[in-house]
């Protein structure tokens, strides 16, 4: 009967960290069809992780490199076939002749070798960069691994909430800024509106023109609106709220900035 596993390791194949039972890696790498049965699965199940082994890695990079050498060794080039339509790609199989399908089939499976021989030279590439400092060291307990993915969990909605507050914030002063812009340009510019309507010729001498809503502009807003509306208490009151949630903004997007960088 296999024992409960009690701590967790790194697989030396594919680096996916898994259960421990027994002390070898948990069956993983498999799909699941038609809802039973497990088809495939990573050669590293079954055997000691990368923490306290690596034989396994050492290997699998050894026959990579192997296969690397041999593909390489074959002097493999992309199919010619000067004599065929330049249009062959884009034509569907039906409509190719028999020498356009061939080329085109021959060509996927060039691709396809390439593709393969290629993705060799990563997984060395990487594996090497494993190697290079390897030592052994202390595996993670099942529940110090549990904690950690709380603390993740937890960690990851704090900052989902921060961006929630951060947006709210920005929205309560744009709105509230869209808001002082158009009341107090009204204000402000009576003067404008009424030379205007009495002689037809405005004067643009007297128009004030406000900026458009934006956090850099936003400040010059509010205090235009205490220049230019000073007579009016309400529409200062207006200008300091507008300060006070941008100020909240600010401060919210900081906050969520630090959690996201903690």
């Amino acid at each position: 009967m296999k024992n409960k596993a009690t701590h967790i390791g790194t697989c030396q194949i594919c680096a996916h960290v898994q259960m421990l039972p027994n002390g070898v890696l948990a069956n993983h790498g498999y799909n699941v069809e038609y809802g039973f049965g497990h088809v495939g699965t990573c050669r590293g199940s079954g055997h000691l992780p990368f923490e306290i082994d690596n034989k396994l890695a050492t290997s699998s990079k050894e026959i990579a490199e192997q296969a690397i050498a041999e593909y390489e060794a074959t002097n493999d080039t992309a199919p010619v076939a000067s004599d065929i339509s330049h249009t062959w790609y884009i034509k569907s199989d039906k409509n190719c002749s028999p020498e356009e399908l061939q080329y085109r089939n021959d060509m996927k499976a060039y691709r396809s070798r390439v593709s393969l021989n290629n993705s060799r030279k990563e997984y060395v590439a990487w594996q090497k960069s494993r190697l290079a400092n390897w030592s052994v060291k202390p595996l993670k307990t099942r529940d110090d691994e549990e904690k950690s993915v709380e603390a993740k969990k937890s960690a990851a909605k704090g900052i989902r909430l921060a961006a929630r507050t951060r947006d709210d914030a920005k929205y309560a002063w744009s709105k509230a800024c869209e808001k002082l812009r158009k009341v107090a340009g009204e204000y402000a510019n009576r003067p404008f509106h009424a030379i205007s309507d009495a002689a037809g010729n405005p004067n643009y001498d007297l128009y004030v023109d406000f900026p458009y809503e934006a956090t850099n502009t936003s400040a010059k807003i509010t205090a235009m609106a205490r220049q230019h509306c000073q007579n009016a208490p309400e529409i200062v009151a207006m200008a300091d709220e507008v300060d006070a949630l941008l100020a909240a903004f600010k401060a919210a997007k900081e906050a969520h900035a630090a959690l996201k960088n903690a």
